[in-house]
């Protein structure tokens, strides 16, 4: 059995981030098609240069997210928000990427078995601070 993912298109989020753009390019070289969800204008217009697929939504609603993964055979949730403070610390800080791992994973979940998506791939993130990297 191979290794290789078995799919043709791809719903990805967060496909203008650091990840997404790595993986959308990858992705494009094997002729995978790739469907995008995009927040702007700009986002769009990058991802159409791209050769993606755009699609426009709100990933906190999953009726639009049902809809916008129709005939994907896999769901690649890279969306994130990580705060842009040198060290974040406080509970407000991290409210947005919060919800766009409960409530968007939430929305997406619900679109995979609405649409029979087998594959879902969430991304996740350590973050390492300061001296505490001397104490490893």
């Amino acid at each position: 059995m191979s290794n290789q993912l078995i799919a043709n298109r791809i719903f990805i989020t967060g496909a203008t981030g650091v990840l997404g753009t790595r993986v959308v390019k990858l992705l494009s070289e094997k002729n995978i098609k790739v469907v995008a969800l995009s927040r702007s204008a700009s986002n769009s217009l990058q991802l159409k240069q791209a050769g993606v697929e755009v699609v426009t939504g709100n990933l906190f609603n999953p009726d639009e997210m049902i809809a916008a993964t129709k005939k994907c055979d896999a769901i690649f949730h890279f969306a994130t928000h990580i705060p842009r403070k040198p060290i974040p610390n406080k509970l407000n800080d991290w409210k947005e990427n919060d919800k766009i791992r409960t409530e968007g994973t939430k929305a997406l979940l619900q679109a995979a078995v609405a649409n029979n998506i087998k594959i879902f791939i969430q991304e996740s993130v350590t973050i390492l601070y300061g001296n505490k990297m001397e104490q490893l």
